[in-house]
């Protein structure tokens, strides 16, 4: 049994302190293993690699909205590539029908780690867990989604890099899971990229969202996966092997687990570049390279408790880099009915909610990322309104920290912690960085800073 460590926190900012807790590690969370907080039953329970004594384990931590009670951490197991810090082991998290709480870390395909399944021993409390041994241990980027009927869906890399992506199902809240379904397929062999004598193999990097009528949507990027693991082109930042990404990507899965693109066109599974290309692409990026996956609206309306709650708007709205990384340029991409929208000037990137396509908001915080700091010519820092569908946007307040890194949604948020964040600073010991959590409310503050697990 671990102890659990419990504080009070404020919805309002009486607290000098606005971050909840500064014992992650300096890489806490990522885009690829979703969601890493989930507002459930009055709580929002959130995880991220842990610093302390247990630097890069998993932790998990739980914030009780009526109350203002912040408990944990909670050190939820051993991470097995700790000791090489491979960033590829982050925690994602779901929270059953029944209340019990699954977090997936620790692995990094066939290279190196292995996938662990760590649940809580009773519902809706983080301080005790067990391993259920029932997923594939050589898988990356684990992600989940809850259906409105409460099956679980668990999509994944099979692998590594030239391996396909899968997902997999459990209508018994997790205790078993189905035969892995592919719908991405990857390690195709193609010779020649935008004029270059090189050959490469398909790969993808994709993130999944909620819909709130039953719908997965799936937005991604293509990667060629060279086989020096470098980027054949010339001029590119080192180390290559992070920047031969391209384009970008949508589709989604019906609610009878039939897929389409955006117009509405059955996709068959699983899809390869070549159909992706034609079927599913928006934007063709060329050679500029991409990094950060897109951000898809959230539809910002109604409450928070349910499996219907607070999925991204039926009608896809994106917005990500386009022109080298996150260092020239972000577009912003709406489904117009018969083609995409696309909207490349002065265009704001951060977690993006909307009321309707005349209220779209999004909260920029830092844009710094592999690609170095943004064009001086882009947005500053702030929250942004755009009333026409992306077209223009207006600055129309400020956000309380500039600093916020590796930014998520949390799954079925609550209005008053919406988003999880980092910040880190070289200021600070990488054991002993900073999460937040934000919404409506601004910073969820605790009135004294949650210690380390003991």
């Amino acid at each position: 049994m671990n102890a659990v460590t419990a504080t009070s926190a404020h919805k309002q900012p009486d607290s000098e302190q606005d971050y909840i807790t500064n014992t992650a590690s300096d890489h806490p969370t990522s885009g690829g293993s979703t969601p890493t907080a989930h507002y459930y039953n009055g709580s929002t329970y959130f995880t991220y690699l842990g610093g302390c004594d247990d630097y890069f384990d998993p932790f998990a931590m739980s914030y009780d909205h009526a109350t203002g009670t912040v408990n944990g951490p909670v050190h939820i197991g051993d991470n097995p590539l700790a000791d090489v810090e491979d960033g590829h082991s982050v925690p994602a998290i779901i929270v059953d029908d029944d209340g019990y709480i699954h977090v997936i870390y620790g692995g990094h395909g066939h290279y190196r780690g292995r996938q662990t399944h760590a649940v809580s021993r009773t519902p809706e409390d983080i301080s005790s867990w067990e391993i259920l041994d029932n997923i594939d241990p050589e898988t990356t980027y684990p992600s989940f989604i809850k259906k409105r009927d409460g099956t679980l869906y668990l999509f994944y890399r099979a692998g590594n890099h030239r391996d396909d992506w899968v997902y997999v199902t459990s209508t018994d809240n997790g205790r078993t899971f189905s035969d892995p379904t592919a719908f991405a397929s990857a390690g195709n062999r193609r010779h020649g990229l935008y004029g270059h004598d090189v050959s490469y193999e398909d790969s993808w990097y994709l993130s999944f969202y909620k819909g709130r009528n039953g719908s997965i949507h799936v937005t991604g990027l293509y990667h060629a996966c060279h086989d020096s693991y470098s980027y054949p082109l010339e001029n590119m930042p080192e180390p290559r092997h992070g920047y031969n990404r391209f384009g970008t990507y949508y589709l989604r899965m019906n609610p009878d687990e039939t897929w389409e693109n955006a117009a509405g066109e059955s996709i068959d599974v699983p899809f390869d570049k070549t159909l992706a290309d034609e079927k599913l692409r928006l934007y063709d990026t060329g050679p500029d390279y991409v990094l950060a996956a897109p951000w898809m609206g959230y539809h910002d309306v109604g409450g928070s408790n349910s499996n219907t709650a607070h999925g991204v708007y039926d009608t896809p709205h994106l917005v990500f880099p386009t022109r080298n990384g996150m260092s020239g340029g972000f577009t912003f991409a709406r489904w117009g009915g018969d083609s995409w929208e696309i909207h490349e000037e002065g265009t704001p990137w951060g977690p993006m909610f909307m009321k309707s396509p005349q209220d779209i908001r999004i909260y920029q915080s830092d844009r710094v990322a592999w690609g170095g700091p943004v064009n001086d010519s882009e947005p500053d820092s702030g929250e942004y309104r755009s009333t026409d569908g992306g077209e223009t946007w207006e600055r129309v307040g400020d956000v309380q920290n500039d600093q916020l890194h590796q930014q998520t949604v949390a799954y079925n948020y609550h209005n008053d912690a919406k988003v999880m964040a980092l910040n880190y600073s070289d200021d600070r010991a990488k054991n002993a960085q900073r999460i937040y959590l934000y919404g409506d409310s601004g910073f969820v503050r605790p009135d004294e800073n949650p210690t380390c697990p003991e």
